[in-house]
């Protein structure tokens, strides 16, 4: 249940930022790009998803800068390993 609702949430464009509370980089790395590239490849999002949810969105909001917009335009070819159900 909480797998489709992020799921949908990212579909919807409602996800500006992927985020950890890992504590340390030695028992639970905060490194999640490798892991929100794969989602975004699985579910079909726009190429620059990875790098908005990432980096350029948390950076705006640390900067206190208005967030850029979800990207659009080219999407990965959807796998469906992660497909809605």
């Amino acid at each position: 249940m909480v797998r489709r609702f992020a799921l949908a949430l990212l579909g919807d464009r409602l996800v500006h930022v992927v985020a950890s509370d890992a504590h340390d980089a030695y028992h639970r790395s905060p490194e999640l790009a490798s892991i929100v590239a794969l989602v975004a490849r699985e579910t079909g999002m726009p190429v620059g998803t990875t790098q908005f949810l990432t980096d350029e969105a948390p950076r705006a909001l640390l900067d206190d800068d208005p967030v850029p917009r979800f990207p659009t335009g080219q999407r990965h070819r959807r796998r469906g390993l992660l497909r809605r159900r």
